[in-house]
């Protein structure tokens, strides 16, 4: 079973804009690629899910994923793989990284990987990017514990907000450690506000590879639509952050 997407020309746009934007950003003139590991979504793989009530507008259910349901079958059977036989699971991907890293050094690519697209497995505990020191780790997760732990320095992590009243111990460890905080919102914010107690933030549609680096800021993520999510569920969901919630600055 073939684990990751390591495509030359990723199919999925989202990626390929992510990539472009990052270049511009950082003005790097070099190629860059990008793997993804993408795991169906399942508390034994998102343990703080269920208080970050977060399952329903889940990006398992966005996207392509909404009209083709091999997408979701696919992800489900890596589920399976790892829950069932996790050292045959860990052997194909260091394998597929190996053969990844291995091409990027070759052919002068700054090579990124995010393994965590819909699920939060501490990679760190299985020594996966201490392996692979030649290639670039980023993932969103919502597990204070690998926020505050002492990741290798090619693993960067980026905090995922939600209001859920169970979870706010987890985003005041997110914020006290002054890390990335990625906050799904019902649309793309402007003018001047803070929010967490912080006024900096971005757009954080641009890029993942951006996104990993904003130290101490907000970053805003337009909610993608899901196909379990109604409207009323939506105004309802603690995950989905409303705009006239945003606490304006002082003048």
């Amino acid at each position: 079973m073939k684990l990751t997407d390591r495509s030359k020309n990723p199919g999925n746009t989202k990626i390929r804009k992510s990539i472009e934007n990052y270049r511009q950003h950082f003005g790097i003139n070099q190629e860059v690629r990008y793997a993804a590991l993408s795991i169906a979504p399942d508390p034994r793989v998102c343990p703080s899910s269920k208080i970050a009530q977060c399952a329903d507008p889940c990006l398992h259910f966005s996207g392509l994923a909404r009209t083709y349901s091999s997408i979701i079958k696919a992800r489900v059977r890596k589920l399976n793989f790892w829950l069932n036989d996790r050292p045959a699971f860990l052997k194909i991907l260091r394998h597929e990284l190996g053969l990844y890293e291995k091409l990027c050094l070759d052919t002068g690519v700054e090579g990124w990987v995010r393994l965590n697209v819909l699920s939060d497995i501490d990679w760190e505990n299985f020594d996966i990017p201490q392996n692979f020191p030649a290639l670039n780790f980023l993932d969103y997760t919502k597990r204070p514990d690998r926020i505050t732990a002492n990741l290798p320095d090619n693993y960067r992590l980026i905090f995922s907000y939600s209001g859920a009243a169970r979870y706010q111990k987890h985003v005041n460890t997110a914020v006290e450690n002054n890390a990335p905080i990625a906050i799904v919102i019902d649309k793309m914010p402007t003018g001047d506000f803070h929010f967490l107690g912080r006024s900096e933030w971005i757009d954080g549609d641009q890029s993942d590879m951006i996104n990993c680096f904003q130290t101490g800021k907000n970053i805003f993520l337009k909610y993608k639509p899901s196909k379990n999510m109604t409207p009323e569920k939506i105004a309802a969901s603690p995950f989905i952050l409303k705009t006239q919630n945003l606490i304006a600055r002082a003048a």
